[in-house]
């Protein structure tokens, strides 16, 4: 079993056209759903809507292992496909997790 050390991260950030949040959102909160129920080695899948600016979503992701990245990034290819029209751009950032906060009595 894989510790925390060996786990994979991903932030994704999107730049969304003007006009489209709202669709893209609800493209991701579907894929949520299908991450939930098909994708186990997806420890963390969580989206964020800009404070600043409502048009620039930020994904992060953590992955048990690369086999994990493999499986989920075979999942994310039709949504990919499906978000790509509606983006004015997006950046991947892909590494290992260097420090996390110890949670007390939890």
């Amino acid at each position: 079993m894989s510790g925390v050390a060996d786990r994979i991260s991903v932030v994704v950030v999107l730049h969304v056209q003007p006009g489209r949040r709202d669709e893209v959102e609800r493209h991701i909160t579907e894929f949520c759903r299908d991450v939930a129920a098909n994708d186990p080695g997806t420890v963390t899948y969580v989206v964020v809507r800009a404070d600043d600016d409502d048009d620039t979503l930020a994904m992060f992701e953590e992955f048990r292992d690369e086999a994990a990245v493999a499986a989920h990034s075979e999942m994310a290819a039709a949504l990919t496909a499906t978000l790509a029209p509606m983006l004015r751009d997006a950046s991947v950032v892909s590494g290992r997790i260097v420090g996390r906060p110890k949670r007390v009595g939890g």
